[in-house]
């Protein structure tokens, strides 16, 4: 897979799958933009080992859960980076809790992450294309027939607008 001259955006790409994620995107050619909410060290690293490898990186304090910080992030990696075309909702969180013992609160901030997060991201991203729609060969494989999801899972990634 080459990804030259592709930039991508890691939401969550400071630690875990998602620094792998944006280190692999690196590896294969594409310039990488990550955000992260509280790991900054960890975030810059990512970045300069991006660097390492040619690519260009820029690490971004932003709450996915904020569509201002969403906002803010894609016009900061357009500005910065030239274009986007690549973005990996990866950021999620979990609270541990059978239903019956998970606080509203708790409730709350998963689905302001780990849903509204994808969200944010995506409208932001496609703002300017004004797309109603992902690409067919993506759409494709994201529900069945019967209109269930295949992927029920938070962790997605929509590419090539």
């Amino acid at each position: 897979m080459e990804l030259k001259g592709k930039v991508a955006i890691v939401t969550g790409g400071s630690l875990g799958i998602g620094r792998a994620i944006a280190l692999d995107l690196a590896a294969h050619g594409a310039d990488i933009a990550i955000n992260y909410r509280k790991h900054a060290d960890e975030a810059n690293q990512v970045v300069c080992e991006a660097e390492r490898m040619g690519r260009r990186g820029l690490a971004v304090q932003a709450d996915v859960a904020s569509f201002g910080d969403a906002l803010r992030m894609v016009d900061a990696v357009r500005q910065k980076l030239g274009r986007l075309d690549i973005l990996v909702n990866n950021a999620g969180i979990n609270r541990d809790a059978v239903v019956w013992k998970m606080s509203e609160s708790d409730w709350d901030a998963v689905l302001s992450v780990n849903l509204k997060g994808c969200f944010n991201y995506a409208r932001a991203a496609g703002a300017e294309r004004r797309a109603p729609r992902l690409p067919r060969c993506h759409r494709r494989s994201w529900r069945r027939p019967t209109g269930r999801w295949r992927r029920p899972g938070r962790r997605h990634v929509i590419a090539g607008w």
